[in-house]
């Protein structure tokens, strides 16, 4: 967490996970989610893959607003504890 009180800037990373070097929003997403087939489709987090076997993050994007009451979003919460926790720190700074 990063936090500039004077000019209200708040810069939260994506928390690392299962050993990773780096981190993607999706990543937080359980494996059942990410596994998803799309139109028989797997994710491709890159965008670079071949089109007609992979789908792309706004497609799966798409598939998690329209299903989001089916979909685990636990592995959010360590994210979620941080913007709360900025929350709180932002409104006692007040």
């Amino acid at each position: 967490i990063s936090i500039n009180e004077r000019s209200n800037i708040f810069l939260v990373s994506i928390p690392i996970i299962n050993n990773k070097k780096e981190a993607e929003i999706e990543d937080l997403f359980d494996e059942d989610t990410l596994n998803t087939k799309l139109d028989g489709k797997i994710l491709d987090k890159t965008g670079k893959k071949d089109n007609r076997i992979f789908y792309n993050k706004d497609k799966f994007a798409e598939y998690i607003i329209n299903n989001y009451d089916e979909i685990n979003f636990n592995g959010f919460k360590k994210l979620l504890d941080i913007i709360n926790k900025i929350i709180e720190e932002y409104k006692s700074s007040k």
